[in-house]
């Protein structure tokens, strides 16, 4: 099997070259190439390989798919990351309503012309299929994985209530720590500053784009770990980085009950509260600071499970998996 590989997370995974050939080694600049050079140079090596793996070069994919159809070349296609995100864009202003129909168009070309499309919930294979009118067989469920195989337990620090992510239910948050005598911190993402708002309550300190060192530090000062995903929007992955640098961190980990980290914990590994629901959240902050016993026991039974399947050699036998099923019978027996 000869893989054409466009992701360069990979480039360096022993596993993964030993059947990928990395587009850097054929084009040292690739990923600063205009996007129409990047096709020219795709389309003119089609012919060398089994399979081209591109990862979230969704405008790309779509056309050198496109162009592949037409070609009726025999090359496997595979995207091995799509976040597309499947809630409505209609309250959102006329620029950014034309540049999201764009992007549609383009998740939608793609969801066509590719073999196959990598998701990390297993909850997308249906909402894609059904939002992009793709067959559900052209989709594959690949778990994602945790960054650090290193021990991580730390000390308890600050011993805050931390919200942390972008894209998440922060006014939920807010609420549902305001007016307790609760330490609460949300580190977020700029575009979510104006939800957040200018005053949040005194008990909440808020932060903004803070470095990757800064965000496993307070992580690791926090008491409990909070994901407040949306239940309404943000239908895609989302979540799991988070989730796991807690959990490697040992924090106990309350989340919203979505779809989203379904795949990853089960109940008595985290604790969820109903999204969108303030006092649910705060009810589930009020058990978990009062039964000091209830954190331990969940957070190891969840550190476990973390570092035993949702790791980077898992992740990348089932992404090998996933490209060899036209042509590698004994890989690809786990999607038949």
């Amino acid at each position: 099997m000869r893989i054409l590989s466009l992701n360069p997370h990979l480039d360096d995974d022993a596993r993964w070259r030993a059947h990928a050939t990395s587009i850097r080694s054929i084009d040292p600049e690739f990923y600063t190439r205009v996007r129409l050079t990047q096709v020219a140079i795709l389309l003119a090596q089609l012919k060398s390989f089994d399979v081209v793996a591109f990862y979230n070069n969704v405008t790309v994919a779509a056309i050198v798919g496109s162009l592949k159809k037409l070609a009726r070349l025999n090359t496997r296609l595979v995207l091995q990351e799509m976040f597309v995100n499947l809630g409505s864009h209609s309250g959102a202003r006329l620029g950014e309503r034309i540049r999201s129909s764009l992007r549609w168009f383009f998740y939608f070309v793609v969801a066509h012309v590719m073999d196959r499309i990598v998701v990390h919930t297993s909850a997308e294979v249906a909402m894609l299929s059904d939002s992009l009118h793709a067959p559900p067989s052209r989709f594959r469920f690949v778990p994602y994985f945790h960054y650090n195989t290193a021990d991580q337990a730390t000390e308890e620090k600050g011993g805050y209530v931390l919200a942390i992510g972008r894209h998440r239910d922060f006014p939920c948050f807010i609420q549902a720590v305001q007016d307790t005598a609760w330490p609460a911190m949300i580190v977020a993402g700029e575009t979510d500053r104006v939800q957040i708002g200018a005053s949040p309550p005194q008990n909440v300190e808020v932060r903004y784009e803070v470095s990757w060192a800064e965000y496993r530090a307070l992580i690791a000062g926090a008491r409990i770990v909070v994901l407040p995903l949306f239940g309404d929007r943000w239908h895609r992955s989302l979540g799991q980085i988070a989730a796991f640098e807690a959990t490697l961190l040992r924090k106990p980990l309350l989340v919203a009950d979505t779809f989203h980290l379904r795949d990853y914990f089960r109940d008595g590994e985290v604790l969820r509260y109903k999204a969108g629901s303030p006092e649910s959240l705060r009810s589930q902050i009020d058990f978990l600071l009062g039964n000091l016993e209830a954190g331990p026991i969940m957070t190891a039974r969840a550190y476990n499970r973390v570092t035993t399947e949702f790791t980077r050699t898992n992740y990348v036998e089932s992404q090998l998996k996933v490209c060899a099923e036209w042509s590698d019978p004994g890989l690809s027996g786990a999607h038949s």
